[in-house]
């Protein structure tokens, strides 16, 4: 709520390779985000807090946005428990995009 980041940054698939997506005016991309409940880490590990937005750097850009989102959040740096895929072009479908 005041600025603080909290635990790690987002972990990437490994198993997805990036690949350059170009965008048209008005053209849409997409990530899939993957949250891992803080509450399935120890909390002397985790140290739980509520999160109340991501940053989110886009590719090749230079500041971050902040997007409104409430969720369980681990505070230290340990555990990692969130998990980013690669940007691919399209809407994605929250749950079925791959």
């Amino acid at each position: 709520r005041r600025g603080q980041r909290l635990g790690r940054p987002a972990g990437r698939d490994p198993l997805s390779r990036p690949r350059l997506v170009i965008l048209r005016r008005g053209g849409t991309a997409h990530a899939l985000l993957t949250i891992t409940e803080a509450g399935n880490f120890p909390a002397r590990q985790c140290r739980p807090r509520t999160a109340v937005a991501l940053r989110v750097v886009p590719p090749g850009a230079a500041h971050a946005a902040f997007i409104p989102l409430r969720f369980a959040a681990c505070s230290r740096r340990g555990p990692s428990y969130l998990h980013i895929r690669v940007v691919r072009p399209g809407v994605g479908i929250p749950g079925v995009s791959q």
